[in-house]
């Protein structure tokens, strides 16, 4: 029942709670800072890997693979969509991080209060990005469950799967927090980036090299793939566009940006975090792509799991792929732990230090930190048995997830830019964005994909319109915190 994929794995889950207690030893207080931030004083390398294991999860590995296996060369945009973040990043970073070393941030939340001072448009995002938030863990939860039974062969359920890895994620994580998540993030980015690699590297020696593939790619029957038209490049942008500007604002990314030590670590991870697309997405999109050739006639809700499919028909015929298939598996695991950790860690401050923080006023750092643990194995074990209901594929709720956290992106991005937006413009725009990117994506103007631009970024411009109309009109006057300040 058990295979070498098995037994590897389970003694990589093994070794992560360690790795947690060791992180616990360089806690130096018990605040909300130190526990969600790692006190604020991340160095470049190890902000390259947690930006990187981050990042890069479960989506990536499964739910791109399965997307560019149902649709062809479409599924290349999102590898210009992952650069796409940086080059946000950079219109915002900056200036939030010096914010945040200057007003003690923890969350998104901090930052939208500080410079709006509007107490219903931060309630309003952070009901968003903790939706979000919870979306993303489901989605990667259920990733973690289809790998486990995809190695035992059925042996370990898809629900057994889930909640032993919720179970080891949730002790690392309580005992040491971001600190943990850091370390564990080293180890897991180092596995993904190998395994990405390998695998690519194996598909190339299959095909006899990069043009060969290319040139029986571009043989594929037609009526698989669809072609490159017009509206096909629409729906490529679109996905471009929504990458950049809703996954630069995952929460626990933002987060990242307020731990790092200083700008000049933030920048230089940045520039790492630009070019990894090259050697993560691209791999994987391309193998999945290649995989059509070998195994042509995967169900489609199997096609998330194309690579281990095309691993495990490989490792019969060479039985050297095992391993390959071994180290592919825990890559996978791994990134998708990372992304489960630190996007639990981020809920957890989110309702620790914009909900219970504010209600109860007179609770010290410690007994906030206290809660924000406890909360660590709630949120973990009702993640975990909630991802075991999900019927979607894993591509169809990631899009649908960044469809909504897109229309934050205006609050961050042009209260950084401009002292002049003012909240209420900022609360109107939100709202009908968020309103028109959920009436779009029901269909109810006739297809989910008007044009085949997605509905997450008509809410956007829909949002955007509504900002302007409202600063036109004068609609909230009072001058912020930030303004007065200024």
């Amino acid at each position: 029942m058990f295979n070498s994929s098995f037994y590897f794995i389970a003694a990589y889950i093994f070794v992560l709670p360690i790795i947690g207690l060791v992180a616990r030893a360089y806690s130096k207080e018990t605040s909300l800072k130190d526990y969600y931030l790692a006190g604020g004083a991340v160095g470049l390398l190890p902000l390259v890997f947690t930006l990187y294991a981050t990042q890069y999860s479960g989506n990536t590995l499964l739910g791109f693979a399965g997307n560019a296996y149902r649709n062809g060369a479409i599924a290349l945009f999102s590898v210009l969509g992952m650069m796409m973040v940086v080059v946000v990043w950079t219109l915002f970073a900056r200036k939030l991080q010096k914010l945040s070393k200057e007003q003690g941030f923890i969350t998104i939340i901090d930052y939208l209060r500080y410079r709006f001072n509007l107490p219903m448009l931060a309630n309003l995002a952070n009901i968003i990005l903790i939706i979000t938030l919870c979306n993303y863990v489901l989605t990667n939860f259920k990733a973690i469950g289809l790998l486990v039974e995809s190695i035992t062969n059925g042996g370990v359920p898809l629900v057994w799967g889930v909640f032993i890895a919720a179970i080891a994620m949730a002790f690392y994580e309580s005992v040491g927090g971001m600190r943990s998540v850091i370390f564990t993030d080293m180890l897991q980015g180092s596995l993904l980036l190998a395994g990405c690699l390998l695998v690519f590297t194996v598909i190339l020696v299959i095909f006899d090299g990069p043009f060969n593939l290319i040139s029986q790619l571009q043989n594929v029957p037609a009526g698989h793939w669809q072609t490159m038209d017009a509206s096909r490049w629409r729906q490529g942008l679109s996905i471009v566009f929504l990458f950049g500007f809703a996954i630069s604002l995952y929460p626990h990314a933002i987060q990242r940006i307020y731990a790092a030590r200083d700008w000049l670590s933030l920048k230089k991870s940045f520039i790492f975090m630009f070019f990894l697309p090259l050697f993560t997405t691209l791999p994987i999109v391309i193998t999945a792509m290649a995989s059509f050739l070998l195994l042509p006639d995967i169900p489609r809700e199997q096609s998330d799991q194309i690579i281990p499919h095309v691993l495990n028909e490989l490792a019969t015929n060479f039985p050297a792929m095992k391993y390959l298939l071994a180290l592919f598996m825990a890559a996978a695991i791994a990134a998708i732990m990372s992304t489960i950790d630190s996007a639990l860690l981020s809920i957890g401050s989110a309702i620790t230090n914009d909900i219970c923080k504010p209600l109860m006023p007179n609770s010290s750092q410690a007994q906030l930190t206290r809660i924000g643990k406890y909360l660590s194995w709630v949120l973990m074990l009702l993640m975990a048995w909630l991802a075991t209901l999900l019927p979607q594929t894993i591509w169809g709720l990631l899009v649908l997830k960044l469809e909504i956290l897109v229309q934050v992106a205006p609050a961050i991005i042009l209260g950084i830019r401009t002292t002049h937006i003012r909240g209420q413009s900022i609360l109107l725009g939100l709202i009908a964005g968020t309103t028109a990117a959920i009436w779009f994506k029901l269909g109810f103007w006739g297809t989910p994909e008007l044009y085949n631009i997605s509905a997450g970024l008509w809410g956007l411009g829909i949002n955007l319109c509504t900002i302007a109309l409202a600063q036109t009109l004068g609609i909230g006057q009072q001058k912020t915190q930030a303004q007065r300040q200024a």
